[in-house]
């Protein structure tokens, strides 16, 4: 949801405040013939009892949890509300001696009703004391609300701001995060994988050609697909195919690597590069002191959701705990952030089996 600009929120502002004006002069006309200049007075300081609320008190006291200060803000603004009222109060005697006449019953010249002789005869000039209801109370009610209204509307907003701030920084630490992994899988499987082509050329084996392309392939999704916020499952599984065929040709014994895909691949979506550090933690460490290595990887798709399983022996290199921890915390974070409850990780260890276990649930298009 896009953030209003600073220019159209002012205008909103005015075009509110010009029709809440516009209607109570309006109102006011009706029923009396006539807009005493008191009450112009009276709204611009309610507009500045709003503003007032909405941009020193509710920002500076109650957001920051100054709650006691708020408080004494606001009686503050009602007590001084209270004494300009007493003094702005229009003379209602000019509005009841207004040009209406009646004619008496007997047909006379007409004659101005007079007003019940318990009629409040409120405003300047008049010895009756004005009740305290109608001095404190009712002249107070609508600067609460106008109090209230500012209080909830800036909440709101910064509630709005605060939110679109949190998904603005998830945004660019989810794109930071595949930019990193990104470096990561780049430099030394492209080096590995030259190497190993240089290895095949030297032979002049058959199979030079064909690591080539599928080195290739891997580079062309890694520039022009994984920068996308979803690809086609079908993409993906075949960038996974061709990276574990590059890790196949290097190994000395890779009979015991295997790959099963089940299910209907072709009309899903995911995010990209959610497999292969998982796939590359296998490799690494998965090959035992006879020099063969053991993977299996078996990827599951369901209709609304897919698992992917992957396990390798705990073979005779040493885990670098600083540096091979890395890009599994990054997909974690990644899964956490772009599969938030829709997800389920786990990783065992047993005996000389390192196991991960991965469920996703696709996202509704």
């Amino acid at each position: 949801m896009k953030t209003l600009s600073g220019r159209k929120i002012i205008l909103i502002h005015v075009l509110v405040w010009c029709c809440f004006l516009f209607f109570s002069v309006f109102q006011f006309y009706n029923d009396f013939n006539g807009v005493p200049s008191q009450f112009y007075i009276k709204s611009i300081f309610n507009i500045g009892i709003f503003y007032i609320n909405y941009l020193l008190f509710v920002p500076k006291l109650l957001l920051k949890r100054k709650l006691w200060w708020y408080v004494v803000g606001v009686f503050s603004l009602l007590l001084i509300n209270g004494m300009v009222s007493s003094l702005t109060e229009p003379d209602f005697k000019d509005f009841r001696e207004m040009p209406q006449q009646v004619q008496n019953f007997n047909g006379n010249e007409p004659k101005m009703p007079e007003p019940p002789s318990d009629f409040p005869k409120f405003g300047p000039g008049h010895d009756r004391e004005r009740p305290f209801m109608f001095t404190y109370i009712v002249p107070a009610i609508l600067p609460l609300l106008l109090i209230v209204l500012g209080a909830v509307i800036k909440m709101y907003s910064e509630w709005r701001t605060t939110e679109e701030t949190k998904k603005e920084i998830a945004a660019k630490k989810i794109s930071s995060e595949l930019q990193f992994l990104k470096a990561q899988l780049n430099p030394h499987f492209l080096f590995n994988s030259l190497n190993t082509i240089y290895s095949l050329s030297v032979k002049q084996s058959n199979e030079t050609s064909e690591a080539v392309i599928n080195l290739s392939e891997m580079m062309r999704y890694m520039i022009y697909e994984a920068d996308k916020d979803v690809v086609s499952l079908e993409k993906e599984l075949h960038y996974v195919q061709h990276y574990i065929y590059l890790q196949r040709l290097r190994l000395v014994n890779s009979e015991a690597v295997t790959l099963n895909v089940h299910g209907d691949y072709r009309n899903n979506k995911i995010q990209p590069l959610l497999f292969v550090s998982f796939i590359e933690n296998a490799f690494k460490y998965g090959t035992d002191f006879t020099g063969k290595t053991i993977v299996k990887i078996v990827i599951d798709i369901k209709d609304d959701g897919l698992s992917f399983f992957c396990q390798n022996i705990i073979g005779k290199k040493t885990v670098d705990k600083k540096n091979s921890g890395i890009g599994l915390e990054n997909i974690k974070s990644r899964l956490n952030l772009l599969y938030p409850n829709t997800h389920k990780l786990t990783i065992t260890t047993e005996e000389n089996l390192y196991t991960v276990d991965l469920y996703l649930k696709f996202k509704s298009s």
